[in-house]
């Protein structure tokens, strides 16, 4: 997004500054008597389809681990790594 600026009189100059979005940083803007910033816009329609095939390839991926090692099986070996773990810790402490 950017505009020009149009002085009032001919010879007088506007300076403009931006601030960068991910430094904080304040700096003026490359040319004299306009503005800019570079905005990062996604229409509705976008966000939600990269949404569902987000939650498409995570049910993919539990079917395919479902199929391979069974799912009781993955949950219950994934709490008994936890225990061990919070065990192991208490021990340190």
């Amino acid at each position: 997004m950017g505009c020009s600026l149009v002085p009032a009189a001919p010879n007088i100059e506007i300076t403009t500054y931006q601030v960068d979005a991910s430094s904080g940083d304040v700096s003026p803007y490359q040319q004299i008597n306009e503005w800019g910033n570079v905005w990062f816009m996604q229409r509705q329609m976008e966000v939600q389809q990269a949404r569902t095939n987000n939650l498409i390839m995570l049910l993919t991926l539990l079917l395919v681990l479902e199929t391979l090692f069974g799912l009781k099986n993955i949950v219950m070996d994934l709490l008994h790594f936890v225990q061990a773990f919070l065990l192991w810790l208490a021990h340190l402490i």
